[in-house]
């Protein structure tokens, strides 16, 4: 794999998931769906960084790093939980099978750690979260 760097692996998530078929928008809030608009809101996601989970010398000024990264997405329950609860699992695994598909291309690994489905209290809303292990090469050497 080429060094890269987290932020460059976030931007091609976000590349990802703002293009077909997804076609989200951020959030405005970056750690929450609070601050977003009712109408926007099956369309919103957030990338947050979870931290670093391990990191591995491979050479003098080069670490194989392993970070944590979890996509947030938020559906409107409609009156009809059970069925946008599937429609939101089902989005939550194709987001998972988009960015591991994509990852390679880009030099990085992605694996699946987590997905889960939560209800905010005494909101019609659910928010879906993904969460993976990002694997890369990631250069130590000061420019």
């Amino acid at each position: 794999m080429a060094d890269t760097t987290l932020a460059t692996i976030v931007a091609h998530m976000r590349t990802v998931l703002e293009a077909a078929p997804f076609h989200f928008t951020p959030a405005r809030d970056q750690f929450s769906h609070d601050r977003q608009p009712n109408g926007l809101l099956d369309s919103a996601y957030w990338i947050q960084d979870d931290g670093l989970a391990s990191n591995r010398w491979l050479s003098n000024s080069s670490v194989a790093r392993l970070d944590r990264v979890s996509v947030y997405v938020a559906r409107k329950l409609k009156f009809n939980p059970v069925q946008e609860i599937d429609t939101l699992h089902d989005k939550l695994v194709d987001i998972e099978r988009y960015l591991i598909q994509e990852a390679p291309d880009e030099s990085y690994h992605v694996q699946l750690v987590a997905r889960r489905v939560t209800r905010p209290a005494e909101r019609d809303i659910a928010i879906g979260s993904v969460t993976l292990t990002v694997d890369y090469d990631f250069s130590e050497a000061v420019a």
